[in-house]
């Protein structure tokens, strides 16, 4: 399903991304075709910090390309995989491309399982919420009750954190 975001600009946003970084978009694009071959296809509706594509021969994968200063943590992800099982990707650090030269930053390059759905902005955006008809009234709850398991499934599993840095945040 393509939703397209009538205030929105994903070839804009890549471009703002990409003037952050010394690696080049293909370069990018080249890289995800590497590891996985097939294509490699920009997601829509790109995050400020990295540049993401749907990768593969099937468009099995996705390919996150993100700045050195945000990487993601593997341990942090492995964490929520365990918790959350299926409903969050396998996550691998595949190395990085560009490097720290003229106030830009590398790019860490991250490898994901891709999770089959549709994300909640496209699903709002292609329904045209808020009709309060009774479908709708009862996706809401359904959504609701959805929200409600996921945040009971991380308060069932709590994590010990260092005293320190429960200090540190006051």
């Amino acid at each position: 399903m393509t939703v397209s975001y009538s205030e929105y600009d994903n070839d804009e946003a890549i471009a703002d991304f990409f003037t952050k970084t010394s690696a080049a978009r293909s370069t990018c694009d080249a890289r995800a075709r590497g590891l996985v071959g097939g294509s490699a296809i920009p997601v829509e509706g790109q995050g400020n910090c990295s540049y993401s594509v749907y990768a593969g021969p099937d468009l099995e994968y996705v390919v996150q390309f993100r700045l050195k200063s945000l990487e993601l943590k593997t341990e942090t992800t492995t964490l929520a995989r365990k918790i959350y099982g299926a409903l969050v990707p396998e996550v691998s650090f595949e190395g990085a491309i560009g490097d720290d030269s003229k106030g830009k930053e590398p790019l860490y390059v991250y490898l994901m399982s891709r999770i089959q759905g549709i994300t909640h902005l496209d699903f709002l955006l292609t329904h045209d919420f808020p009709d309060n008809s009774q479908e709708k009234v009862t996706w809401r709850k359904n959504f609701m009750v959805d929200i409600a398991g996921f945040f009971a499934t991380s308060w069932n599993n709590p994590q010990k954190v260092d005293s320190a840095y429960r200090d540190q945040l006051g």
